[in-house]
């Protein structure tokens, strides 16, 4: 979650921004590339994760601290992400201690420009958690419950914020899989390959998780299955679902959907 732009002078994440603007691009040129501007969907993983989860949360918001508005909707219509943290502050206080070379800052300082203890309304705004509304559109969450980089507790916050507040979620917790597991194999997040399990679920195909959803707030969750066709599944479930529940385009500049 490294930048080489300038975090510090910024009050929300100079990525964030950038994702927005893309989803805008899209938005407004939507029949050149022949899609459906009402069905927008973001995937992403770990500091991709993060970005995508900031994306769906803010989107209903025309502009954020520090960015520039260039017209046109930043709205998404469904988010999918895996083991991304969602209260930096907390993932950074809970971190172990860097290995010797490794430096004693943690990748949220290099987002941050700061550490999170010493910059706190910038590491709040920089959390999906402090972005949670009732406009949150359709989440799937994924995390392994063996992950030391990100505790797959934060996935379970997020969910149940989202719960609280009335916002569809689902969240899958997959049994003992480690941090990158939806990386090909070698593709490491991060320079700790005993902490990473790239190219597992790839290989294992499906691997036993615990699902939860809002439906049901008050569940422990059922035993079932994930791998990469439940992504698949939900993205098409909730974007099928959304264009044909709204037949009119929305791209207007500083629409919301």
């Amino acid at each position: 979650m490294s930048s080489t732009a300038s975090p510090a002078r910024r009050s929300s994440p100079p990525q964030l921004h950038d994702v927005r603007a893309a989803v805008r691009f899209l938005r407004t040129r939507a029949e050149n590339y022949g899609l459906d501007p009402r069905a927008v969907g973001v995937w992403g993983a770990s500091a991709g994760g993060h970005l995508a989860a900031l994306t769906g949360l803010t989107g209903h918001l025309t502009t954020l601290p520090g960015e520039t508005e260039t017209g046109g909707s930043a709205a998404v219509q469904a988010v999918a992400e895996s083991y991304a943290p969602a209260d930096l502050a907390s993932v950074a206080a809970g971190a172990p201690d860097p290995a010797p070379g490794d430096g004693d800052s943690p990748p949220e300082a290099r987002l941050l420009g700061g550490h999170p203890a010493e910059v706190p309304e910038r590491a709040r705004r920089a959390s999906p958690l402090a972005w949670v509304s009732a406009a949150a559109p359709p989440f799937q969450i994924s995390h392994g419950t063996g992950d030391a980089l990100v505790p797959h507790r934060q996935s379970e916050r997020l969910h149940e914020a989202l719960t609280a507040v009335g916002a569809p979620s689902e969240l899958y917790l997959v049994e003992d899989y480690r941090h990158g597991f939806l990386n090909p194999g070698g593709r490491r997040d991060a320079d700790t390959p005993q902490g990473m399990d790239d190219g597992r679920l790839e290989t294992e195909g499906t691997a036993p998780a615990l699902h939860r959803t809002s439906a049901a707030p008050n569940a422990t969750g059922e035993g079932t299955t994930f791998g990469f066709d439940s992504i698949d599944g939900f993205l098409r479930r909730t974007l099928a679902s959304r264009s044909a529940s709204d037949p009119t385009p929305r791209s207007a500049p500083g629409g919301t959907t």
